[in-house]
C-alpha cells in the first residue's frame, strides 16, 4: 500500500449532472485498473467516464459507451 494508484491510470474524467458524484467517482475509478474502472462506470447510470492510462509507454484510453456523445 504505497498511496499510489493501483495501476497505470494517468487521468480519469467523469461527467455527471451532480458535481459531487463526478468528483467522488473520478477518485474511486482512478484507484482501479482501467478496465475495472470502465466496467464499474458502465454499471452506474448517473455517470459517464473516460480513463487514460499507460501501456508500453503509450497513452491509451477506455470510455463508457455513453461517453462517446461528448467526444468530437
Amino acid at each position: 500500500k504505497t498511496g499510489y494508484p493501483a495501476d497505470t491510470a494517468v487521468s480519469v474524467t467523469v461527467i455527471s449532472k451532480q458535481a459531487v458524484l463526478a468528483d467522488a467517482y473520478s477518485t474511486a475509478l482512478f484507484l482501479l485498473n482501467p478496465q475495472q474502472a470502465i466496467n464499474l462506470a458502465n454499471e452506474i447510470a448517473e455517470i459517464d467516464a473516460i480513463v487514460f492510462y499507460l501501456e508500453n509507454n503509450e497513452i491509451k484510453s477506455l470510455q463508457t459507451e455513453n461517453m462517446k456523445q461528448y467526444m468530437n
